[in-house]
């Protein structure tokens, strides 16, 4: 038997979810924005402040999307696996797993499978689980989920869902991390079959690079900013609360994408 990807969720409406757009040059505003706070309150950052045009030109982004302050890596996980569902035009009762991966949304119990799990009314004994494995985790649950369905019935679903919301994560006034990364979700439908080509794939981590992309929670010397939309508006707050931020070696980062991805 083999596993078919029965139907990608497609690209979801970000005006309907309450996201905005931050495109570069709101970035570099921004990012001035918190310069000079920080000057205010008697600091001299020597962080590097971001351009209209450093995006682009260094990672290739032009914009990315800001989820309205309301709402959170769970919701986004719902969405984009009920639209994924839909599009699908599977039968809930043939679910026989549900998958999500989410490194930047908060750790919880019940997990966010779980969550979704319950609010499409999917029967109890699915196999729900989270993973947290970053930029890879899309591919990595799908492959799970596979390997899952290769034990049940001729006919079997599972639901993969990645939903991300780095910034809740992310501090406002680090170059490296918050021109690269912003919010949103993804979702696939896979199904046992025997009339498709087998599902293949090959998974492989490069451990001992673990540094180089970090989310960590240790104190830093300077004040944390996070961008914040609200009202289809992106401003910047100081955040006092929550720790966490974004460790991003982006150079060897892009460096170890160009010579291992072709591979």
């Amino acid at each position: 038997m083999s596993i078919a990807i029965r139907a990608l969720q497609g690209s979801l409406d970000h005006a309907s979810l309450g996201s905005t757009e931050l495109r570069n040059g709101a970035i570099a505003d921004l990012m001035a924005e918190i310069r000079d706070r920080q000057r205010v309150d008697g600091i001299v950052a020597a962080r590097p402040v971001s351009t209209a045009s450093f995006p682009l030109e260094r990672i290739g982004v032009r914009s990315r999307y800001i989820l309205d302050t309301e709402l959170s890596a769970r919701d986004l996980a719902r969405m984009s696996g009920r639209r994924a569902l839909e599009r699908a035009q599977v039968d809930p009762e043939r679910v026989r797993c549900v998958i999500v991966s989410s490194s930047s949304g908060e750790p919880s119990i019940p997990p966010f499978a779980a969550t979704v799990q319950a609010d499409l009314g999917l029967r109890d004994g699915v196999v729900a689980f989270d993973l947290s494995v970053g930029c890879s985790g899309l591919g990595v649950a799908r492959d799970g989920a596979a390997r899952i369905l290769e034990s049940c019935p001729l006919g079997s679903a599972a639901r993969v869902i990645a939903a991300e919301t780095m910034s809740h994560v992310m501090d406002a006034g680090d170059r490296e991390s918050c021109a690269s990364f912003g919010d949103g979700a993804g979702a696939v439908v896979l199904e046992r079959r025997d009339d498709v080509t087998p599902h293949h794939s090959r998974l492989y981590t490069g451990g001992n690079d673990g540094h180089k992309i970090q989310i960590s929670a240790v104190q830093t010397a300077l004040p944390i900013y996070r961008f914040r939309s609200r009202n289809g508006e992106v401003g910047v707050e100081r955040d006092d609360v929550d720790p966490r931020h974004v460790i991003l070696d982006g150079r060897r980062v892009f460096r170890d994408m160009l010579r291992m991805v072709p591979r």
